[in-house]
């Protein structure tokens, strides 16, 4: 008597495309979801070392301050305390550049015109100063805006950050 052959159980060659398929597919989606989270991770990384320069020259404007307050605007020749400092150009709005880690103790000149990427490589800090005026040219407040800002690809991106500063704060 003959015998039939026991049949062999496999899997078919469309089966095996199935999943071949499938799972490249599950690793394709992953390196993708990857590749977006340590992007994301590394511009978050860069928005906190970008506030923390930000936050530190704020707190440097804050020690400048309470140094010497001053309280009258620049009218020419040696510049003796925090207001004239930053009434130089006119009352309206002067800029200045402070690209230096730590922050000097001398303030820089001022101007952004030449405000290039230079903290750490990748970021550039400044501030625009604005003074409201009491009677006989006397500083009333200083309003000041903070940028720091860094280039990621062909995108410029920045962090701002306001304060106000006065005589009685």
């Amino acid at each position: 008597m003959k015998q039939l052959p026991v049949p062999i159980k496999a899997f078919s060659l469309i089966e095996v495309m199935i999943f071949t398929t499938v799972f490249s597919l599950f690793f394709v989606l992953a390196a993708s979801v990857i590749t977006t989270s340590l992007r994301i991770t590394k511009a978050n990384q860069k928005k906190v070392i970008a506030t923390h320069y930000a936050e530190e020259l704020r707190e440097w404007l804050q020690a400048e301050k309470e140094i010497n307050w001053g309280g009258t605007t620049y009218a020419g020749g040696l510049i003796t305390n925090f207001t004239e400092q930053v009434t130089q150009s006119t009352p309206a709005s002067t800029e200045f550049c402070f690209n230096t880690a730590p922050l000097s103790p001398s303030w820089p000149s001022k101007g952004v015109g030449s405000c290039y990427f230079e903290l750490e490589g990748q970021y550039r800090r400044m501030a625009t100063f604005s003074a409201t005026l009491m009677e006989g040219n006397f500083v009333k407040q200083i309003s000041v805006r903070f940028s720091v800002e860094w280039k990621d690809g062909n995108y410029l991106y920045s962090v701002p950050l306001k304060a106000v500063y006065s005589v009685w704060e």
